[in-house]
């Protein structure tokens, strides 16, 4: 693995932990403001062009997955 490579991980698995620490936040306090907004900021993130810059995973999947995890508290 280069290095661009495992930077390009790094910055998808924060995204990821992000994400998760977010979609928990709103389930807590489904009104947080702040949280909901970052939800959709990493979701849009997930499916853009850009995510394609960092890994060859289908963000869009991915963020399936992610969703899965959490249930339907967001």
């Amino acid at each position: 693995m280069t290095g661009w490579q495992a930077l390009g991980n790094a910055v998808v698995i924060q995204a990821c932990k992000d994400y998760r620490a977010e979609r928990k936040r709103l389930c807590v306090n489904p009104k947080d403001t702040y949280a909901r907004a970052e939800v959709a900021r990493l979701e849009e993130f997930f499916r853009s062009q850009r995510f394609n810059l960092f890994t060859d995973l289908d963000g869009p999947a991915l963020l399936s997955k992610l969703k899965e995890e959490g249930g339907d508290e967001a």
